[in-house]
């Protein structure tokens, strides 16, 4: 009887201490002014998608979002193909879409004065992890039944008590370090009466900042160290400041003087194993995003690798790319560098890069149309060989060969129609197909079937207009001028590519097309070669001419083949 009253009164106290412990727990969730809970499940956040200018999704056809493309030569002698392009985000959809991972923090404005409520159980911050709002414990908002505006910020927003404060970074020195850009700074309202329990507060965040990211197209796997900054310039903004309620910023922030500023910084991954879209034979890379503060005052140009980045063996130079950034708040921009080494060659395995990265690859030609998606690539073949033109025993080696003729040079050496010279029948006056004729066509023959033997491609004898769009790619074509074509370059950057790579000069030789130039009395194929006029211009011209009436090689005229692949 004992021992069992002994077990009744622990019971009881066992029970009476659940039952305080329970009252302790109510009492925590109900302030001193009493009031309703804003709970995680009364909390819906969603983001609004970067808006574009043209409110509506891009298309290139349109051209109202991306720019024309720019070519910029680099200081190292890459060329640079330059857009800048306007995101958007809403091509699928204009709704808002779930809140990404991070954390936020909620708090409510007096309904009469627009103060910010101030005081205990006044502030609830939590983290949305999948969509999902769950509360930092010690945090609560507790109010009084009516209709308030709710402000809600993420971590990139600085809340002092009175203002709120988004700083994208002004850094002073000229050698910049790299550091993670400014977060995406969010803001995001809603009103909504609060009374009973059937209520939701609904906030769109909207994006504060400008975004930009670097977006590089490159012919090889790998960049050393890529990383840079965003130069800064004299007055350019680098912060805001917003009244409390969330509205329009009242302060904006500027660089304060013409020291060495940078406002941001990106880093893009050292190897790609992706292809663009477009350009197949080329890899992308991406950098992080920065955010920056709408209106600052930028040109593509201002964001710029640093000194240690290196590119096909090479430190990426500054560009001078000077189309501007509009920098429009909750816009977002891609600044897109297609990256060229001095010349892009063609492999025996059908990749394309700089002879720097060969590896152990052969160079076999030197591209002068990029492959993309909707079109094949074209590259002159790096080695030449002596080849009749026509054999002497060829009915029409005194005439012209084809159903078609020019007459004067301007239009001759505008010719970029090798591929039906020596594969379409129609094109001959026998209506053969040159290219299977090698005894009558020995450079059609030779140039057309796989010379290198590397298994791929469309081979063919090109007209001189290609011949001389390769070497304008190479030394920048300047002038035409009757039978002679000036470039920008010395000749010597024609030879060194080729030499370079193992190939033959075609400054050294007097060369073929497959180009005809007729006249009453003769008709006669195109050549080129190194201008022997002498001069100023001597090493700067190529002369393009009839060879005559002969077509055979004469001991030493040398055909280079063309490749589409």
């Amino acid at each position: 009887m004992k021992q069992q009253k002994t077990f009744s009164l622990v019971a009881f106290a066992l029970l009476q201490a659940a039952l305080l412990l329970s009252a302790c727990s109510s009492e925590e969730n109900i302030p001193a002014s009493g009031g309703i809970a804003v709970t995680d499940a009364h909390i819906n956040i969603s983001v609004a998608p970067f808006e574009t200018s043209s409110g509506k999704a891009k298309t290139r056809a349109e051209g109202t979002d991306e720019t024309k493309a720019d070519t910029v030569l680099l200081a190292n002698g890459m060329r640079a193909i330059c857009t800048v392009e306007e995101d958007d985000e809403a091509e699928q959809t204009r709704a808002p879409k779930p809140i990404a991972d991070g954390h936020y923090t909620i708090y409510a404005l007096d309904p009469v004065t627009g103060n910010r409520i101030t005081g205990p159980d006044k502030l609830l911050k939590g983290t949305v992890t999948g969509g999902v709002f769950q509360s930092d414990g010690g945090t609560r908002l507790f109010l009084d039944p009516g209709t308030y505006k709710f402000v809600c910020i993420n971590d990139a927003v600085e809340d002092n008590g009175t203002h709120l404060i988004i700083n994208t970074g002004c850094h002073l020195g000229a050698s910049p370090t790299y550091s993670p850009s400014a977060g995406d700074a969010q803001i995001g309202t809603a009103t909504e009466t609060i009374s009973g329990d059937n209520w939701q507060v609904n906030f769109t965040m909207h994006h504060q900042n400008t975004r930009v990211r670097l977006h590089v197209i490159a012919y090889s796997d790998h960049m050393d160290d890529p990383w840079g900054f965003v130069a800064g310039v004299l007055n350019a903004a680098y912060g805001r400041q917003y009244n409390i309620d969330g509205t329009s910023p009242v302060v904006t922030m500027r660089v304060p003087g013409l020291n060495s500023y940078y406002l941001s910084t990106f880093k893009m991954p050292a190897t790609s194993t992706n292809y663009n879209t477009t350009y197949v034979r080329a890899h992308d890379f991406y950098s992080d995003y920065m955010y920056l503060t709408p209106g600052v005052d930028i040109v593509a140009g201002n964001i710029a690798f640093a000194t240690n980045s290196h590119l096909y063996g090479k430190q990426i130079p500054g560009n001078g790319y000077n189309k501007q950034i509009d920098a429009l708040q909750n816009h977002s921009y891609t600044v897109t560098y297609r990256i060229l080494p001095n010349a892009l060659y063609l492999f025996q395995d059908g990749s394309c890069g700089a002879l720097a990265e060969k590896g152990s690859r052969t160079p076999i030609g030197i591209v002068y149309s990029e492959k993309t998606n909707t079109q094949k690539g074209v590259a002159m073949g790096l080695q030449g060989t002596v080849q009749e033109w026509e054999a002497t025993t060829s009915p029409t080696y005194n005439g012209n060969n084809y159903t078609t003729a020019f007459a004067n040079t301007d239009d001759a050496l505008q010719d970029e129609n090798g591929y039906n010279w020596t594969w379409t029948s129609s094109t001959d006056v026998d209506g053969l197909v040159k290219a299977n004729q090698q005894t009558r066509y020995p450079a059609f023959y030779w140039a057309s079937h796989d010379p290198y033997g590397v298994g791929f491609g469309e081979w063919y004898f090109p007209g001189i207009g290609e011949i001389i769009n390769v070497f304008d790619k190479l030394a920048k074509k300047t002038n035409v001028s009757g039978m002679y074509v000036t470039f920008g370059k010395k000749l010597d950057v024609i030879t060194n590519a080729f030499v370079s790579a193992g190939g033959t000069d075609p400054m050294n030789y007097r060369c073929w097309s497959s180009t005809i130039y007729t006249q009453p009395g003769f008709s006669s194929p195109i050549v080129f070669y190194k201008s022997g006029s002498g001069g100023s211009g001597y090493n700067y011209t190529i002369e393009v001419r009839p060879q005559g009436a002969q077509k055979h090689n004469l001991g030493g005229i040398r055909t280079f083949p063309f490749v589409r692949f």
